[in-house]
């Protein structure tokens, strides 16, 4: 999995804590799951190999991050935005544009 980290994001994704979150989602932990600050060793030890790749070009948004998820021959490109108060925004998958949003706000 290379997980490819924009502007702010690429800025501070270790002091903000956002390489834990990201990867602790992709495990499918909840926000307040007690195992979530140990995700990064979690995923290692099962087997996870993560690569953080910190991009210098402008994005459409700050807070934006990219993920590619391979097993075997497939590939899965998700592209997403942080939107503050705990929200997110889906804007592309394996390059189709797309405007799908999750969090506290949009239950």
């Amino acid at each position: 999995m290379v997980i490819y980290l924009y502007e702010s994001f690429a800025e501070t994704y270790q002091g903000h804590g956002t390489d834990v979150a990201l990867v602790a989602g992709l495990l499918g932990m909840a926000p307040d799951d007690p195992d979530l600050s140990e995700a990064l060793k979690i995923a290692s030890e099962i087997g996870i190999k993560i690569s953080f790749v910190l991009k210098q070009e402008k994005s459409e948004h700050p807070n934006t991050v990219q993920l590619r998820l391979t097993k075997g021959p497939r590939i899965l490109t998700v592209t997403g935005i942080s939107i503050g108060g705990g929200n997110i925004q889906i804007s592309e998958v394996d390059g189709f544009k797309r405007a799908l949003s999750f969090g506290s706000s949009f239950k």
